[in-house]
């Protein structure tokens, strides 16, 4: 007959009992909860931008970053923009466009590439340059582009600081430039000789055609100002009538004065007067049969002459010169021959008479 325990006894062992029963389902659950697989952190979102090459070199950094989390983007091109503070902050308008937490792009330079990493929330760039001459080849190259993404990925994953600060690498600005006191007086040297010759028409009502001949100038400029002597020349030209034929010809000497405005950086426009003095020669070659010739002589004029120029830039210091203008005689000369009853006109000029020229000008500013 067996021994029954003590009542005390039987309560301590099923007390212990149920103590062990929930130490093992406790650890139960703690190897079921250390089983689990940890949830995975979000994939690093990353912007790589347009640009020459983009395509060859995100094949290479596809390959590099394929056991990171990280998620690639193609994006727009960055475009142009003056300074480092400028391509940050077009690389965090287009990060925020895209949802991206990094943008990349590429810039080819001669034989090589330059790499940016733009940290656009932080303010910070990397930029490194990979050459592809000497022994590195084209693949290579690339290649080392695509490792310098990666480690700049992984770096900026971790937590870590990328690149350098935009200020740290910005351009210093420029000193201002200290404003000159405007000079009291122009000085000589401010001036410089000029030169024209060319063509000139003046159509003074004897013959049909006009009177053609040529021209010439010779003078200073200065700022929008010039200024000298102008001189002309036309060669005899016949004037017909039943009463005779007379040549005249025509020679001028006097001086002008031009304002000029720039209308382009290669033309300009110019209001000209030019004052001269005229001497027309008059020789008869044929008259009537009740007419006698008379002697030939010179007779004498003064001429204003208004002119528009249209100017335009050939060359440094050459202009081509298209003049419009009219020539005022104040005192019209008469030209004729001699009858029975005395003076008999065969000719008489315009008193404003239309002109046309076009010089080229040599030292004009």
């Amino acid at each position: 007959m067996l021994d029954r325990p003590a009542p005390g006894v039987a309560a301590i062992v099923a007390i212990l009992s149920i103590v062990a029963i929930a130490a093992l389902g406790a650890l139960g659950a703690l190897g079921a909860l250390g089983a689990r697989p940890a949830v995975a952190s979000p994939a690093l979102r990353v912007l790589i931008l347009d640009g020459p090459g983009r395509d060859e070199v995100m094949e290479r950094v596809e390959g590099q970053v394929a056991d990171l989390a990280v998620t690639l983007t193609r994006g727009p091109a960055l475009g142009i923009a003056p300074d480092v503070a400028a391509q940050l902050a077009r690389a965090r308008g287009l990060a925020a466009t895209h949802d991206v937490s990094a943008v990349v792009w590429f810039v080819r330079d001669d034989d090589g590439w330059i790499i940016h990493v733009a940290d656009p929330i932080g303010g910070r760039l990397l930029v490194r340059r990979v050459d592809a001459g000497g022994a590195m080849s084209e693949s290579a190259a690339l290649e080392a582009a695509a490792l310098v993404v990666r480690t700049a990925i992984r770096g900026f994953a971790a937590g870590g600081e990328i690149g350098v600060a935009a200020e740290a690498i910005a351009p210093p600005p420029s000193p201002p430039t200290p404003v000159a006191a405007p000079a009291a007086s122009h000085t000589a040297a401010s001036f410089r000789p000029i030169a024209g010759i060319g063509w000139a028409t003046v159509f003074d009502g004897l013959a049909t055609s006009g009177h053609h001949g040529l021209a010439a100038r010779l003078g200073v400029a200065g700022g929008r100002w010039q200024g000298g002597v102008a001189l002309g020349y036309a060669a005899p030209t016949a004037h017909r009538t039943t009463l005779a034929t007379i040549e005249i010809d025509r020679q001028t000497a006097g001086g002008y004065l031009d304002r000029r405005w720039t209308a382009t950086p290669r033309t300009a426009i110019a209001a000209s007067i030019a004052i001269a003095a005229v001497r027309f020669g008059r020789a008869t070659t044929a008259t009537a049969t009740a007419l006698a010739p008379t002697d030939d002589r010179a007779t004498w004029a003064i001429a204003i002459t208004p002119a528009v120029r249209l100017v335009h830039r050939l060359a440094a210091g050459a202009h081509l010169e298209l003049a419009v203008g009219a020539e005022l005689l104040p005192r019209v000369p008469e030209f004729g021959v001699q009858g029975a009853s005395g003076f008999v006109a065969v000719g008489r000029p315009w008193q404003i008479e239309p002109t046309l020229g076009l010089q080229i000008v040599v030292g004009s500013p």
